[in-house]
C-alpha cells in the first residue's frame, strides 16, 4: 500500500486541507486481506447504509492503523467488537464517497451515546460516486481529519437519507469539514506501537 502526504497536490488544487491529510493507494493484496477479514467477522446488527458498509469500515480502520503504527496487521478488528475501533479510544469513521464531495463527518446518535471515544478520525475512500459499490485496486483512501468527543457531541443532529434515498430511522450527528482538525495535529506520539505478541506466550512455561 503506497503512501503520500498530499501536500503539493492539495496546494495545486486549492484544497481546504493544504496538505494536512494523509493519502493511501490501496493495492490488491491489501484489499484481499480486508475482504478476508470482513468475511471472517460476525455480521453487525444495524441499519445497513450500503452492501459494502462493513468492508468500508474495516478498510478505514486498517488504513488508519497503517499510518498510526506503520503496519495494518497490528489491528485486530475481532477484538474491538462493541468498543472503540483503535487503542480503546479512537473511533474511525469511513465513507466510500468522492473525495471532492465529502464534507461531513457523521455518527449515529445511539453510537455516540453508547461508546463516547476520545477521538474520531475520518477516512474517505475516493469512489466515483456516492452510490458506487466497487472498491478496485489503485483507489485512493484519504485520512482526512479528526476531532474530539466534546466537539463532535456538540454538533447538530439531522435525519439523513440512506444511499437508497430513503430517510434513515435514526438521527445522525453531523460535523462539517471546516471543524475537522488536520492530521498533522493528531497526538500520534501518545499511541506507541503495540508489541507483537509471541504465539509461544500462550503456552505453559514448562513447554516454552
Amino acid at each position: 500500500m503506497a503512501i503520500s502526504h498530499g501536500c503539493e497536490k492539495a496546494k495545486s488544487k486549492g484544497d481546504w486541507y493544504l496538505g494536512q491529510f494523509v493519502d493511501r493507494i490501496l493495492d490488491e493484496p491489501f484489499l484481499k486481506s480486508a475482504r478476508k477479514r470482513a468475511g471472517e467477522q460476525r455480521p453487525i446488527t444495524r441499519t445497513p447504509g450500503s452492501n459494502i458498509g462493513h468492508l468500508v469500515g474495516l478498510i478505514g480502520e486498517m488504513v488508519f492503523v497503517d499510518w498510526l503504527w506503520g503496519d495494518w496487521r497490528l489491528h485486530d478488528p475481532a477484538s474491538t467488537h462493541g468498543k472503540a475501533d483503535v487503542a480503546g479510544c479512537i473511533e474511525v469513521k469511513c465513507s466510500a464517497y468522492p473525495v471532492a464531495e465529502a464534507c461531513r463527518m457523521l455518527c449515529r446518535d445511539d453510537y455516540m451515546e453508547k461508546r463516547q471515544p476520545e477521538f474520531y478520525v475520518q477516512v474517505i475512500i475516493d469512489t466515483r460516486s456516492k452510490t458506487d459499490e466497487e472498491i478496485p485496486p489503485g483507489i485512493l483512501a484519504r485520512i482526512a481529519g479528526w476531532t474530539d468527543h466534546a466537539t463532535f457531541s456538540a454538533a447538530p443532529k439531522e435525519r439523513l437519507e440512506g444511499k437508497d434515498g430513503r430517510p434513515l430511522d435514526y438521527l445522525t450527528y453531523v460535523l462539517p469539514k471546516v471543524q475537522w482538525r488536520p492530521m498533522s495535529a493528531f497526538p500520534r506520539s501518545s499511541f506507541p506501537v503495540p508489541r507483537k505478541r509471541n504465539p509461544l506466550e500462550a503456552l505453559p512455561s514448562w513447554i516454552r
